[in-house]
């Protein structure tokens, strides 16, 4: 893997040929580490290796050694990039040298993820044998999970309906697959990276129509039954019979403008055209989309452990804080069944 491949990854290539060789080398070994033994997603990949990449950076100003680091080396870290100091106790404060800051706000839920990046580095280490035990013993910050938010059913609507200008002859195969990707994130409640991988050869059943259900490998490589429903059916029906016009070079059946395979970048940049083209304020991610599959289907009634099967999730108690309810769903559930909602006084 070279520099070049490292920055499809979203890494500065000016910040990644600042490392020394041997840094280098040590970022390399994570990123393998990432794809190959925890089968991270291209998101989770590309946000690791850009804080540990920041995180090389600050112990090579240093002058630290990766197997200098103890946990008072990374609240120096820590109050370096945010201006805050970090330090548990004000004894134990060992400043950067440089003593400069960025002076950037950095929010819980952000250093928990930096944190995590680090830990995982050095589980590795320890994993290869570079040192005995992972010296970070740093607990994450306490952090609050907001409720996900969803895309109500106009918003929805008004994303299907809108339409990107682009050069003539693509523009038609372009907003088919557009109108495709939303309809199946949100009728399936794929992942990205789920979506991503999908060929055209495992589309199609042998008669040449849109297949019903499909075996998807998710998170920790657990494979799942995913449902398309006769809108995603059509769509991606519809699109495929003009995706010939985009000359593509693989077999995956999202292509980009020039006939490849399109990317997690590039499919978040889609999405946040078509976020632009409706005029909509909230952010549109494609996890948004697999919390409104969530959401909808517990507001018509099914069952949270029927939901947790369909989304792939190994334990219930993340499904229970991964899907919102809706106002008009707690409404319903206190009508019909608290005693006082209905102006019954009986006790």
């Amino acid at each position: 893997m070279s520099v070049e491949e490292l920055t499809r990854f979203g890494l500065s290539e000016k910040k990644v040929k600042l490392l020394t060789k041997k840094r280098f080398d040590e970022l390399l070994q994570f990123a393998v580490f990432l794809q190959t033994e925890k089968d991270c997603s291209t998101h989770t990949l590309r946000g690791y290796l850009n804080d540990v990449l920041e995180f090389q950076l600050f112990l090579q100003v240093e002058d630290y050694q990766v197997v200098d680091v103890d946990s008072i080396i990374v609240r120096s870290f820590f109050t370096k990039i945010s201006g805050v100091n970090f330090s548990k106790e004000q004894k134990q404060n060992r400043t950067a040298v440089t003593g400069k800051t960025n002076r950037r706000a950095l929010s819980p839920k952000s250093q928990s993820r930096k944190l995590s990046a680090i830990k995982t580095y050095y589980r590795m280490l320890v994993k290869k044998g570079k040192i005995a035990e992972n010296p970070i013993t740093i607990k994450s910050p306490k952090t609050y999970r907001s409720l996900p938010a969803f895309i109500s059913n106009d918003e929805l609507t008004g994303l299907l309906q809108s339409k990107i200008e682009r050069k003539k002859q693509r523009s038609k195969p372009l907003q088919l697959r557009d109108k495709a990707i939303i309809e199946t994130l949100y009728s399936t409640g794929m992942r990205i990276s789920e979506l991503l991988s999908l060929t055209t050869r495992s589309i199609l059943s042998f008669d040449n129509q849109i297949v019903t259900e499909l075996k998807v490998t998710g998170k920790g490589k657990k494979d799942r039954i995913v449902f398309f429903g006769p809108p995603a059916q059509k769509s991606i029906l519809s699109y495929l019979k003009h995706r010939n016009k985009l000359k593509p070079k693989t077999d995956s059946l999202f292509v980009n403008a020039k006939g490849g395979s399109l990317t997690d970048r590039g499919a978040r940049e889609i999405l946040n055209l078509h976020k632009k083209q409706t005029g909509l304020q909230k952010r549109l991610y494609p996890h948004r989309f697999r919390h409104t599959f969530a959401t909808d289907l517990l507001n018509a009634g099914a069952d949270i452990r029927q939901v947790q099967e369909m989304l792939g999730h190994s334990s219930l108690s993340t499904t229970q804080i991964y899907t919102s309810v809706s106002k008009e769903r707690l409404k319903q559930v206190y009508h019909s069944c608290h005693p006082r909602a209905n102006g019954n006084k009986s006790s």
